[in-house]
C-alpha cells in the first residue's frame, strides 16, 4: 500500500488475485487496478484472494470466489479487479483479514463480520451450516457485552481480540489452534462459535495472528506466545510439541538484555513464524524447506533466529591488535553498524 492510497502487488496471479486485470503472474510489483474516487487504507492477502479497505469503511475484494470468499454475493469464480463487498446497510469496516477461504471484518463498534467457506465453523455464524459457504457478510456470533478490537482470518480457524487483552478462537481446531481446553483437537474438532483462549494467569494479549495449524499473540511487554502444531517447530519454544494452550516463544540466542518482541505474524500453508525484536532485527522460526525464514539456509529450526539480510559495510581487511581478524557485523540500537572480531 502507498501513501496515495494505491495497492501494489506481485506473485502468483492465477486466479486474478493480484488486482491488475490479468492472470498474469508477476515478478516484481505492479498497480492494482483502482476504482475511481478510491483511496485504499488498508490490505490483506489471503490463500488465493485479496482484501482491501478504503477511507470510507468499504470493503474490496478480487481473486478467486470458489467458497464466496469475495463476499460480492456473486458465484462468479474469479475476478481479476476489485469488486466491492456486499455490505449490510449502515455499516462500516474498520479493519480486514483474508484467510486461506474466508474473509472477517471489523466495525468500529467492535462487530465481527465473516463470510467465504465455512466448512469447520471458522465463519462462527450460527446462521450458516458448517459444510457450506455464505457470499455475503454476517455477524459472527459473539459472546454477549464483547466487542473486538482486532481480528486475524487463519487457514479454517479465525481470532480476535478485545480490549482488555482476552482472545477469542472458533474453527478447525485439528492440532489445538483455538488455544481452547473447552474444544477437542482431531481431524473433526472445531468450534462453530467463538470460546475464550485458556491464556495464562495475569496476561493480557495486544495482537494476535492466526497461521495455517497455529496461532500467536503479543502482550504488552513484548512476550510472544504461540500454541498449535509444532512438527516444524513453528512456536519457536524450542521443542516440536503440540500445544493445545498458549506457550511462551523463547528469546533468541545472544540477543541483547531486556529484549522482547514488537510485532508477530504466522505464515498460512508455510509452517513459519516471523517476528521484530526491540533490537529492530527480523527473526524468523520453524519450516524453511522454501527457505521461507531467510536465515541463507534451508534448516528448520524450533527456536527464534536471526533474518539474514545483506551486510551494508565494505570492508577490505580488519585488524585487531595487530593480528588480521575474521570479522562479524554487529547492529546497533540506533540501527548503525560495527563489526567486531569473530568469535574463534
Amino acid at each position: 500500500l502507498d501513501r496515495d492510497g494505491n495497492i501494489w502487488t506481485w506473485g502468483y496471479n492465477g486466479s486474478g488475485q493480484l488486482g491488475d486485470g490479468t492472470t498474469t503472474n508477476r515478478t516484481t510489483p505492479v498497480k492494482a487496478a483502482t476504482p475511481a474516487g478510491v483511496a485504499f487504507t488498508a490490505i490483506s492477502a489471503g490463500g488465493n484472494h485479496s482484501m482491501a479497505l478504503d477511507r470510507d469503511g468499504n470493503i474490496w475484494t478480487w481473486g478467486y470466489n470458489g467458497y464466496r470468499q469475495l463476499g460480492d454475493g456473486t458465484t462468479t469464480t474469479n475476478r481479476t479487479t476489485p469488486v466491492r463487498v456486499a455490505m449490510p446497510d449502515g455499516t462500516a469496516f474498520t479493519a480486514i483479514s483474508a484467510g486461506y477461504r474466508h474473509s472477517l471484518a471489523l466495525t468500529g463498534d467492535g462487530t465481527a463480520y465473516a463470510w467465504g467457506y465455512n466448512y469447520y465453523g471458522q465463519l462462527g455464524r450460527t446462521d450458516v451450516s458448517t459444510g457450506s459457504s455464505s457470499a455475503t457478510p454476517g455477524r459472527v456470533s459473539t459472546p454477549a457485552g464483547v466487542a473486538f478490537t482486532a481480528i486475524s482470518a487463519g487457514d479454517s480457524h479465525s481470532l480476535a481480540l478485545t480490549g482488555d487483552g482476552t482472545a477469542y478462537a472458533w474453527g478447525w481446531n485439528s492440532n489445538g489452534q483455538l488455544g481452547r481446553t473447552d474444544v477437542s483437537t482431531g481431524s473433526d474438532a472445531s468450534s462453530a462459535t467463538p470460546g475464550r483462549v485458556s491464556t495464562p494467569a495475569g496476561v493480557a494479549f495486544t495482537a494476535i495472528s492466526a497461521g495455517d495449524s497455529h496461532s500467536l499473540a503479543l502482550t504488552g511487554d513484548g512476550t510472544a506466545y504461540a500454541w498449535g502444531w509444532n512438527v516444524f517447530g513453528q512456536l519457536g519454544d524450542g521443542t516440536t510439541i503440540q500445544r493445545t494452550t498458549p506457550a511462551r516463544v523463547g528469546t533468541p540466542d545472544g540477543a541483547p538484555s531486556g529484549f522482547s518482541y514488537t510485532a508477530i505474524t504466522a505464515g498460512q500453508n508455510t509452517n513459519h513464524t516471523l517476528a521484530i525484536g526491540s533490537d529492530g532485527n527480523t527473526y524468523a522460526w520453524g519450516n524453511n524447506g522454501n527457505g521461507q525464514l531467510g536465515n541463507n539456509t534451508t534448516n528448520t529450526t524450533s527456536r527464534p533466529s536471526g533474518v539474514w539480510f545483506p551486510w551494508p559495510l565494505t570492508v577490505s581487511g580488519v585488524v585487531f591488535d595487530g593480528v588480521p581478524s575474521l570479522v562479524v557485523p554487529v547492529r546497533n540500537a540506533d540501527g548503525s553498524w560495527v563489526v567486531r572480531p569473530a568469535a574463534h
